[in-house]
């Protein structure tokens, strides 16, 4: 009888350890992907100033590259909506 006791305990010690370390990966994956949004934020608002100068500064010959560039930054902030919304699931 003590060994069949023993031998759940050791189960359940062994399945403690392996949800504690698929817990602790998730947590380490969330803030991963929070770091990762982060750099999508900022990437997003240095395009689009970018984008903004073009298109006053070099109004007509380099207009259709500004407007090329806002295009990327509102990918790269949709992107940024999708990650987020990821994390919170």
């Amino acid at each position: 009888m003590k060994v069949v006791i023993k031998k759940k305990q050791q189960i359940a010690d062994i399945m403690n350890t392996f949800y504690l370390k698929k817990r602790g990966f998730n947590m380490n994956f969330k803030n991963k992907m929070k770091k990762r949004a982060s750099l999508l934020l900022v990437a997003a608002i240095i395009i689009l100033i970018v984008s903004v100068w073009a298109i006053i500064e070099l109004k007509y010959f380099f207009g259709a590259f500004g407007i090329l560039i806002s295009l990327i930054g509102t990918l790269i902030y949709s992107k940024l909506i999708t990650e987020i919304n990821s994390i919170e699931e």
